[in-house]
């Protein structure tokens, strides 16, 4: 194939061996451009399945060929792998959370784990992020990330977003009287 005879039918084949590539566009302008778009799988956590250290996508993807899983926070899996997709309810609940997690914020989980509310992030910074379960994942990541901006959370020792409307702060000692 050349840059004046390209095959998108060609190229989406030679691709799909890859599980990280989930779409391929081009775009010509003959005869001075030719843009290949390949849209990559965003791996979300490195699960620890069968014994085994795997990245996996927030739809539940294994992705086999993910080779830096240091920066990825680790899940212990309570399901299997079926179909390189992972089962297990908390397990694709954590994975679908993580996977609305804009990219600046799931980059500071550091770990993931289940309590007796329900799921619980916690950030380098050590504050907890009270997900309880995924629905509105992005809602709960969104008012997260604006109590995390404001300047009078700093200190908390955790964020409740249970009901992601009415975030609740934690861990600040007593309101002042005034």
């Amino acid at each position: 194939m050349t840059t004046m005879n390209v095959s998108e039918e060609d190229l989406s084949e030679a691709l799909a061996q890859y599980l990280d590539v989930s779409d391929l566009r081009v775009e010509s302008d003959y005869p001075h451009k030719l843009t290949i778009f390949v849209d990559v799988r965003r791996p979300v956590a490195a699960v620890k399945i069968g014994g085994r250290v795997v990245a996996v996508t927030g739809e539940g993807l294994v992705l086999e060929s993910t080779r830096n899983l240091t920066t990825l926070p680790r899940i212990e899996a309570d399901g299997m792998i079926r179909d390189s997709r992972i089962s297990g309810a908390h397990t694709t609940q954590a994975l679908t959370v993580l996977g609305a997690a804009p990219d600046v914020l799931l980059r500071r989980v550091k770990s993931v784990e289940w309590k007796k509310r329900g799921l619980v992030l916690t950030l380098e910074k050590g504050v907890k992020l009270r997900f309880g379960n995924a629905t509105e994942a992005a809602a709960k990541w969104s008012a997260a990330a604006a109590v995390l901006a404001s300047p009078s959370a700093k200190g908390a020792e955790y964020i409740d977003l249970r009901v992601p409307d009415r975030p609740a702060i934690g861990g600040l000692g007593a309101a002042p009287v005034t």
